[in-house]
């Protein structure tokens, strides 16, 4: 009985949120905004992993800061107007645990590592939200993916601060989210041409 409650207020939503991005461009930003996502992760992969010292201007936690100012402009921009708060929440969210991760890479804080893990859960919950209610459901499955991998990302470094394993891994974890955040994007614009 609850199950076909929840089912019932989602479908609603999606109904609601139906003709959200339907625009002629709208498809062609969000192809444009997952690449902007991935090219800032592989920059930042590439500093991580391939370069013997960072590249000038190293920011830990770069990719979710840029990236979440990218969905709050991109978003602003393609609502024409309207207030698209969970898309706005996302975007918001990963800003967030960006900032808070640049100030305290190393976790020397266990405060940090609770708002880093309560921010990237939270990223992970609306885009599940919005991966449940958006329009069309094909490409809105990429963007609940990309939900999953933010939630499980919160994990895998609180997991590695108890375990006392290297936390400057969660600069890394914050570019592999950011990384399949983008390719979610590209997914669901490519499905709003399709849905044409």
């Amino acid at each position: 009985m609850r199950d076909s409650g929840i089912e019932n207020v989602i479908e609603r939503r999606r109904q609601l949120f139906e003709n959200r991005f339907r625009g002629s461009n709208d498809w062609l930003r969000f192809l444009f905004l997952g690449g902007i996502l991935i090219a800032l992760s592989t920059v930042a992969l590439i500093d991580a992993l391939v370069a013997a010292q960072h590249l000038p201007g190293h920011l830990s936690g770069s990719s979710a800061i840029f990236g979440g100012i990218a969905v709050i402009l991109f978003v602003t921009r393609i609502a024409r107007g309207a207030l698209y708060v969970d898309w706005l929440l996302g975007g918001a969210s990963c800003l967030l645990a960006g900032l808070f991760l640049s100030r305290d890479e190393n976790f020397t804080h266990a405060s940090s590592l609770l708002y880093v893990f309560s921010l990237m859960f939270a990223s992970g919950v609306v885009r599940i939200w919005i991966g449940l209610t958006a329009s069309p459901e094909e490409g809105a499955s990429w963007i609940l993916c990309s939900g999953l991998v933010a939630m499980l990302c919160g994990f895998w470094i609180t997991f590695a601060w108890f375990f006392v394993m290297s936390t400057t891994i969660a600069p890394l974890i914050f570019v592999f989210d950011a990384l399949f955040g983008g390719i979610a994007l590209v997914g669901f614009g490519i499905s709003l041409r399709e849905d044409r």
